[in-house]
């Protein structure tokens, strides 16, 4: 069972159907410890990952009959599909500096779909100057009222479009810090979670 009230966005996909919900459904979900790393897992049937602590799952796109979630409270959610596998990530900006979107594993899916779920967006993302030491690009550094601004979301898009050669990518435009109705660490120093759905 779903919980409707809490639901906030869905899209259906080439495949399946992405959901963000801003409370645990009560639904059977396989769900990893997040430790903001690059590392992923690959489910196997229907092991229990919650204790596997890493930031992505590869799966099976065939004979999958749970959900798979991801949480964030500004962080980006990433679900790549292929024809046989999906991949779905937890990638904040420590992820994105270890390229936790550009791992050979996802690489060896050929994914030909890519989705960015709503996450803090570069109006509302600001930073220190030192932060550029994590990054080389500075197209997506920005000023604003003398305060530095990074575009996560930008910098994603480019590396995806250059590592996967004709993918099809989406961004949910919706910024996580701006939209009151999802949770944001940014915003209210939440310890509260949006729940990121991927389900056939």
């Amino acid at each position: 069972m779903m919980t409707i009230d809490s639901l906030k966005y869905h899209k259906i996909l080439p495949t399946g159907h992405y959901k963000v919900f801003t409370e645990r459904p009560k639904i059977d979900i396989a769900r990893v410890k997040q430790i903001h790393s690059a590392d992923l897992i690959s489910l196997k049937g229907m092991e229990d990952p919650s204790e596997k602590e890493c930031d992505g799952m590869i799966f099976n796109l065939r004979g999958l009959n749970r959900a798979i979630a991801i949480t964030t409270a500004d962080c980006m959610p990433i679900l790549f599909l292929s024809k046989e596998k999906g991949a779905f990530l937890h990638a904040g900006w420590r992820g994105l500096a270890k390229a936790i979107h550009l791992q050979e594993k996802i690489k060896e899916m050929t994914p030909h779909y890519c989705l960015i779920g709503p996450s803090i967006k570069h109006r509302s993302f600001e930073v220190q100057p030192d932060f550029k030491e994590h990054f080389d690009d500075d197209e997506f550094f920005h000023k604003r009222d003398d305060k530095l601004y990074f575009d996560l979301a930008g910098k994603a898009q480019k590396d995806i479009l250059a590592a996967y050669p004709g993918i099809s990518l989406e961004v949910v435009e919706e910024c996580t810090f701006e939209e009151a109705k999802y949770h944001s660490y940014r915003r209210d120093h939440t310890k509260q979670r949006n729940w990121n759905i991927f389900h056939l």
